[in-house]
């Protein structure tokens, strides 16, 4: 039977990231919003602000809170993460992605 694809990005993936000394960050994702048009995109920025676009653009809930209250996924909650957290997100997504044992837990 076809998807469409529209159906196809909105479909969600979890994974959780562990930061060591028992951090976690759990998160949902999109696996299908990143393709190479997006990379290509997003590879040619060259301002602070690409790397909190681009996560805020592909990951759809996370459980990260300020102040007991949730971090909204957005470019401002994005980009009050340190750039490292950024990158660690962007770097374990794509090795989720390419996982064969990868859990995918499609929603709507």
């Amino acid at each position: 039977m076809p998807i469409s694809l529209s159906a196809l990005r909105a479909k969600r993936a979890e994974h959780t990231i562990d930061l060591g000394d028992g951090d976690l960050v759990a998160l949902v994702y999109y696996p299908h919003k990143i393709t190479p048009g997006y990379l290509d995109a997003v590879s040619g920025e060259n301002d602070l602000m690409a790397l909190a676009r681009t996560v805020a653009e592909f990951v759809a809930d996370w459980d990260i809170t300020d102040e007991g209250e949730p971090l909204p996924v957005t470019v401002e909650g994005a980009a009050q993460l340190g750039l490292s957290l950024l990158n660690l997100i962007v770097t374990e997504v794509a090795q989720d992605m390419r996982s064969p044992n990868a859990k995918r837990n499609a929603r709507r």
